[in-house]
């Protein structure tokens, strides 16, 4: 399979993305209220922390900030700890400890 642009062109992987994306933010249950994180993985060389620069993308119709750069530097471990607070609010534990990662709360609009 290649869809992650590991083997393949990057006109490959988005042509993945286009046929599989869609398809999902299209679902009635994605429009009320679903959040789809896309990481994309691909720093090349770079090792600095953990992998270098990674393209993180947050989609909501209605969560999501459009065109929101953060300052600061986040990395694999925020979005798990993102992904465990959504589903219990109770204290996130491991590389996920809310002591060790800021949350990545800036990139979402509250409901509330």
């Amino acid at each position: 399979m290649c869809n992650d642009a590991h083997n393949c062109s990057l006109t490959t992987a988005e042509n993945w993305l286009k046929t599989h994306i869609n398809p999902l933010i299209q679902n009635p249950s994605f429009q009320n209220g679903g959040l789809l994180i896309i990481v994309f993985d691909k720093s090349g060389n770079d090792n600095a922390h953990g992998g270098g620069r990674v393209a993180w993308v947050a989609i909501s119709p209605q969560h999501s900030k459009a065109g929101y750069k953060p300052p600061t530097l986040y990395q694999h471990q925020n979005t798990l700890r993102l992904m465990l607070q959504a589903q219990a609010p109770s204290p996130v534990l491991g590389r996920a400890d809310t002591r060790r990662r800021p949350p990545l709360h800036h990139f979402i609009i509250s409901s509330a």
